[in-house]
């Protein structure tokens, strides 16, 4: 007996679709509960209205004020993650945006992947309780490939499976002190990987998280609760924080009637910092976490009915520590040194294990040449260590291997006319234990027509480089039943000729100030893609072990697929009035990929429909009297398609478009304690966000939720 994943009753559909994508697909019914157009409106009327009725009644004195910043203070925000050094937000050449502290809070989410829906352009669905499709410009799964995402500047990206494991990355929200999203290439400076963009989760500094914070929440989809407590030791500011978490399952039919997605987690860290000079700061930090869910597995086997329904517990666990040191001479230049190590682990019973340590050390610094030239030049290095366990459906040949990543960047951004046009130039060199040397050149143009008027231009090469998956992962894909009564087993087969895959971006964008209270920024894009993740299937061979007989099918990896990416991403701020705030965004996306005409057989991994073609958002802050916030946050996302050839010219599965509504209502009865409630997805009982095509499990539906919370500092 052989298990795979592969949907209960659609074997002999999906042969192509596997063939397809390489791996099976986890089916779900898509359940799309209607509900009366009246009754949304109602929803929008009555959440709309409320902060109108308060429009009458000024905030009072002690309320929080959204005008403590302004559409200027917006703009100079600093950020570090573009470019690798600070520079405030107007004057960066790339599409970025700032996800603040009180956007968080405000927010009501409790998970990093749920507060990423509050990015422009950035592609969030729920798969189930723990596990999230996210990626930016397309190429949407469970493994988004060509997605960096950081946590303070160190890397959590998968070296196994090309992805993030966002289930073992659930920080409390209130160590968070912005999330800063790139949207396009960032491989000049990040290096492999950021191909269509990059994510920095930054943390609170010791010394602004001093005393202590206690919080717990309760509602029908989450219990969770934390505590935190900052204190000054030996001239260091240091925090020590923890979270706990019980989130609920998004069962098949919607009716939470089975736990086998239950969500449970915990997470401790520390951070200290040293400001023993104005010239030297020194960051230490770590963290621990382990986390179990439920996995609900549709496993195929070698005998009729080729489908057995497993549910399992999977574990994640691991830890990570990190110091940092940045010097500033008198000068104006700033080094940067930076070291961290990272042991994770992820399997479950009965099924594949991968443990992997990773050894990482960076070193930067940033120097002004003349009065026209700011560069920045860095060096780095990585070790990774991976130790696999096999399963009879996954096995990486051999089962363990060490890789090598060796690097340097250097950037130069040049003043061409001071104050007014910028021209940055740059590249990555690395050379990796997979492809050898690659690099990867940046040019990017910034130039202020007016100081509130900005127009930026950038073309970029990036690469995504082979994991383990590509190289040594041997894996069963599918069970098909063939017209001769026979089993027909699928096979995919890692090779070491995959390269490296490319993409050369073109972008350019528009900022502008257009009045004191309102504030646009819209980019377009254009990505070409090589040497894509391909499959192609092969012969077939009569084997007689493991009985009973049955063919075998290899489907062999390659870089047989080219493409292109389009798209528009707009983004605007409004301040209606000092105590109420618009933000909202809009993002198009046109993904097309095909065969390279040397091999028109080859079919792509990852299918253009797995990414929502229109996204539309639109946010409502508002602080009322007697210091009550008042929050409403409403998503529209266009549907998905993934296509299915095959005997017979079956239909595509689709995953409906959908709108979603939520809201918070806050208040502060004394300055140290806040209370709060919610209501998440709240014009449907339930919907499905997506259909995995990656490393398949069983999709569940989100479900309306409701919580409570209270939150008390000290």
């Amino acid at each position: 007996m052989v298990p795979v994943r592969l949907a209960p009753g659609r074997a002999v559909a999906e042969k192509a679709r596997l063939e397809v994508n390489l791996r099976s697909p986890a089916l779900s019914p898509s359940c799309h509960s209607p509900r009366p157009r009246w009754a949304r409106a109602s929803c929008l009327a009555v959440l709309c209205w409320l902060p109108l009725a308060a429009v009458t009644a000024p905030a009072q004195q002690n309320s929080p004020d959204l005008s403590q910043m302004s559409i200027e203070d917006l703009l100079n925000v600093e950020i570090t993650s573009a470019s690798k050094k600070q520079q405030k937000l107007s004057q960066t050449a790339a599409a970025v945006y700032v996800i603040t502290t009180e956007d968080i809070a405000r927010s009501g989410f409790s998970s990093i992947p749920e507060v990423l829906r509050l990015a422009p352009g950035v592609e969030v669905a729920q798969i189930n309780s723990s596990i999230w499709a996210i990626s930016i410009r397309g190429f949407n799964g469970e493994f988004s490939n060509k997605l960096l995402v950081m946590i303070d500047g160190r890397t959590i990206y998968s070296p196994n499976f090309s992805g993030v494991l966002w289930n073992a990355e659930d920080l409390p929200l209130d160590d968070v002190e912005r999330i800063e999203v790139i949207r396009g290439p960032g491989a000049a400076v990040w290096g492999a990987n950021a191909v269509n963009g990059v994510i920095n989760i930054i943390s609170k500094s010791a010394k602004d998280t001093q005393g202590g914070l206690i919080s717990a929440e309760a509602g029908n989809y989450e219990q969770a609760g934390g505590v935190r407590y900052g204190t000054q030791w030996g001239g260091a500011a240091i925090r020590f924080s923890s979270k706990y978490a019980v989130r609920g399952t998004l069962d098949e039919d919607g009716a939470a009637t089975s736990n086998y997605d239950r969500w449970d987690l915990q997470r401790a860290g520390f951070r200290a910092d040293w400001p023993e000079s104005s010239a030297n700061n020194f960051t230490f930090e770590g963290d621990l976490y382990q986390s179990e869910t439920g996995v609900n597995e549709d496993l195929s086997v070698l005998t009729p009915p080729y489908v057995s329904v497993a549910n399992f517990p999977w574990y994640y666990s691991g830890g990570s520590i990190m110091a940092r040191w940045q010097h500033l001479d008198a000068g104006g230049s700033q080094i940067t040194g930076q070291v961290f190590y990272d042991r994770s682990h992820n399997g479950g019973t009965g099924a594949y294990g991968v443990t992997d340590n990773t050894l990482d050390f960076d070193f930067q610094q940033q120097v002004r040449l003349g009065g026209r030239h700011e560069i920045v030049w860095g060096l780095g290095a990585r070790l990774v260590e991976e130790d696999t366990n096999p399963s009879s459906f996954l096995e990486w040949v051999p089962d363990n291997k060490d890789t090598r990543l060796v690097s340097g960047f250097v950037q130069d951004e040049i003043a061409l006319v001071p104050r007014r046009l910028w021209l940055t130039v740059g590249s990555k060199l690395e050379h990796d234990t997979y492809t050898g040397l690659e690099v990867e050149p940046d040019v990017r143009l910034l130039w202020a027509l007016h100081p509130r008027h900005i127009m930026w231009g950038a073309v970029s090469r990036s690469v995504r480089l082979p994991s383990s998956l590509e190289e040594r992962v041997q894996s069963t894909i599918a069970v098909i039943p063939t017209p001769q009564g026979i089993a027909d087993l699928l096979q995919s087969q890692g090779t070491t000729q995959f390269e490296a895959e490319t993409a050369l971006s073109y972008e350019a964008g528009y900022r502008v100030q257009a009045t004191q209270h309102l504030y646009l920024d819209v980019t377009g894009f254009y990505t070409n893609y090589q040497r894509l993740l391909s499959g192609l299937v092969g012969n077939s061979s009569l084997i007689f072990n493991p009985p009973p007989p049955h063919l075998l099918t290899s489907v062999a990896l390659g870089n047989d697929i080219e493409g292109h990416g389009t798209g528009t991403e707009l983004e605007a701020t409004y301040l209606i009035l000092k105590s109420w705030q618009l933000k909202g965004s809009y993002s198009w996306l046109g993904q097309r990929t095909r065969p390279i005409p040397a091999d028109p057989t080859a079919t792509a991994a990852y299918p253009d429909g797995a990414n929502p073609e229109h996204q539309f958002q639109v946010h409502s802050s508002f602080d009322l009297r007697h210091n009550v916030q008042f929050d409403t946050s409403a998503y529209y996302v266009s549907s998905l398609s993934l296509p299915i050839i095959g005997a017979g010219n079956p239909p595509p599965q689709k995953v409906p478009r959908y709108t979603r509504l939520d809201g918070r209502l806050a208040w502060s009865p004394l300055e140290r304690v806040e209370l709060s409630v919610g209501a998440q997805n709240l014009l449907r009982p339930r919907q499905l966000e997506f259909l995995d095509v990656d490393f398949p499990v069983a999709a569940g539906q989100v479900r309306r939720s409701y919580y409570g919370k209270v939150e008390w500092r000290f």
